[in-house]
């Protein structure tokens, strides 16, 4: 038996036990000691341990190539995790954090479908124990607990389907698919939207906003923000890896969906004043980009979802660890109440500058890489289709450019109201809370560049084995000025969006003074993109969103009240209504056995 690979999933579930007996102090510096050294069993395990082939325990545990990628950065942003931990006070936390690792690493280990199954459903099950942590996160954890559910019940359908049409009980890493079946089109469709759930893809990811905004910052970015994201996207890889999809149609209507989830995501983003909304709908924002580069079967655009995988898990977990350090230091996540907080926390600031950078997909960041070979994977797919199919792919590859552009608009918002803008207070007495919560953000920050300029040895040269680092040289027959213009052309666009609509609003103070106290103030709380709420082409839209006509889990709840309220009718209490309906149903059976038979 490989120790190692055992003891990623052992090593965690021990140390609960010093989380929840020990003192804080000494729980959260043996929480840094247990993380550090599941890192370096799983570092020991991707250098000298694994074979061309993966390395497998039999049929239970198992890492190969494409799991080894996520599993080396949980637990890379598991110890940066722990040092900003070192200066949080709560035990349970702590605990709820050793389970959570367990269980998001079993879920990466796990070959064994059932036990496979078993760590996604647990993995999911921590969301509402850290929900519930707050009074006002109650509701949304019961809401982000039954989406999970919903999920293992994707799963499980869809994992007991392929055991049915095939060879019995396949391992999660051998999933094996026949074109043409009914029933493998099913399954497929049902692990699509399984993948969806955990990973907060539209339309299944309007639990991600709300549970960023009420609960506990510690739960937020270690799961939505990233863990989640993981090994959601790591399901979603290997589906569109299998070799034979059941119809070709359906990479396609995932590409769709990632290109959705992008500007929906983005849109929401744009026009929201509370710092958790707008970053945790870029959460769902930037799972299209991810979604949207795997479904585009091509090398290039496989190894861009990848990579933008790891890179958001990054970045996102940083930029809300700036934003908790924001929040303790002033009590308040709302931008109308921030500015001017660069000069008062400068490790804050240059950890979420870098951050904001990334997502945005400026050079020499990751996130510039991981945009630029999405768009190059989407842009050969659209060149190697014709008719119906390319035009979809070109589509989906302006939904991704207009995503970027107004993710710079956006977050050339969040940075000026939260540290440049001016503030709404005297911030004199605001000072960093201590080194610990700093130095994360700074080792992300340096990563998120590291990325950008060594990404083909690390962290792509892992995945060799499944895409070919040969082709990200020579992607596509298209021009290098036409590849400059898709990577750079939507940030200009974003720039001048952004300055468009704050020249719009300061022309409106002048127009406007006695409503405005402040003259200059509305642009700082970044109110000019309240405008754009109330354009007539996307009043509707936004209205229809904050109706929730767009969640499909609220749509489902108002489709079982109502179906419970018509069957409510039929309840009367009266022993020979019911014996009426027996006989009916009996009646309608037999006649439904009768047709079957012949007649």
């Amino acid at each position: 038996m490989n120790l190692p690979l055992v003891m990623v999933i052992l090593l965690p579930l021990v140390a609960a036990g010093p989380a929840a007996l020990l003192s804080p102090r000494l729980s959260r510096w043996s929480n840094l000691v247990i993380a550090s050294l599941v890192l370096l069993q799983v570092v020991l395990l991707i250098t000298r341990t694994i074979p061309e082939g993966g390395l497998f325990l039999g049929k239970i545990l198992g890492v190969d190539f494409l799991s080894a990628l996520p599993l080396l950065f949980v637990n890379v942003l598991s110890v940066g995790f722990c040092i900003f931990a070192l200066s949080r006070p709560s035990k349970t936390t702590l605990f709820y954090y050793c389970l959570t690792l367990a269980f998001i690493n079993g879920t990466l280990v796990g070959h064994h479908l059932v036990l496979f199954i078993m760590f996604w459903g647990l993995s999911g099950a921590m969301l509402y124990f850290y929900g519930i942590l707050r009074v006002e996160a109650r509701r949304i954890a019961r809401k982000a607990f039954l989406v999970s559910a919903l999920s293992d019940a994707f799963l499980i359908f869809a994992l007991s389907v392929l055991a049915k049409t095939g060879d019995g009980l396949p391992g999660i890493k051998e999933l094996q698919m026949e074109s043409g079946s009914l029933w493998n089109t099913v399954a497929y469709l049902a692990l699509a939207f399984a993948a969806f759930a955990k990973a907060g893809c539209f339309p299944l990811h309007t639990w991600i906003p709300t549970y960023c905004e009420k609960s506990p910052m510690e739960s937020v970015y270690i799961l939505p923000a990233s863990w989640d994201k993981l090994i959601g996207i790591y399901l979603l890889a290997r589906l569109l890896l299998v070799p034979n999809a059941p119809s070709p149609v359906l990479p396609m209507v995932i590409a769709v969906l990632g290109a959705s989830t992008i500007v929906i995501g983005v849109m929401m983003a744009l026009v929201q004043h509370n710092g958790r909304r707008l970053l945790g709908y870029h959460a769902v924002s930037q799972t299209g980009y991810m979604v949207l580069g795997l479904a585009s079967g091509t090398a290039i655009g496989i190894a861009g979802g990848l990579l933008h995988m790891v890179n958001h898990s990054i970045y996102k977990s940083t930029l809300f660890m700036s934003l908790g350090n924001v929040e303790d230091a002033t009590g308040t996540g709302e931008l109308q109440e921030l500015g001017g907080l660069y000069r008062r926390m400068p490790g804050t600031f240059i950890g979420a500058l870098i951050s904001a950078l990334s997502i945005t997909g400026l050079p020499p960041t990751n996130g510039f890489i991981s945009k630029g070979l999405v768009y190059s994977g989407v842009l050969l797919a659209a060149s190697k289709a014709s008719g119906v199919p390319r035009l979809i792919y070109l589509v989906c590859l302006a939904f991704a450019l207009l995503g970027t552009a107004m993710t710079m608009a956006s977050f050339l918002k969040f940075m000026y109201t939260v540290f440049l803008g001016k503030g709404k207070e005297d911030w004199s007495n605001i000072r960093e809370k201590s080194v610990s919560t700093v130095l994360p953000l700074l080792l992300n920050a340096s990563l998120c560049l590291l990325i950008g300029l060594f990404w083909k040895s690390f962290p792509l040269g892992i995945l060799r084995p499944v895409v070919s680092l040969a082709s990200l040289s020579n992607p596509g027959s298209y021009s290098f000025m036409y590849t400059i213009a898709i990577k750079y052309l939507p940030l200009v666009a974003g720039g001048f969006f952004f300055y468009l609509f704050f020249r719009l609003m300061r022309y409106k103070q002048l127009l406007d003074q006695d409503r405005i106290e402040d003259p200059g103030r509305s642009a700082a709380r970044g109110d000019f993109f309240h405008e754009i709420r109330d354009m007539a082409p996307l009043a509707a839209i936004y209205t229809a969103a904050e109706r929730r006509w767009f969640d499909l889990f609220e749509i489902i709840n108002i489709l079982t009240k109502r179906t419970v309220a018509a069957l409510r009718i039929l309840h009367t209490g009266v022993l020979s209504f019911y014996s009426i309906w027996i006989v009916l149903g009996f009646g309608v059976i037999t006649l439904f056995l009768f047709f079957l038979r012949g007649g």
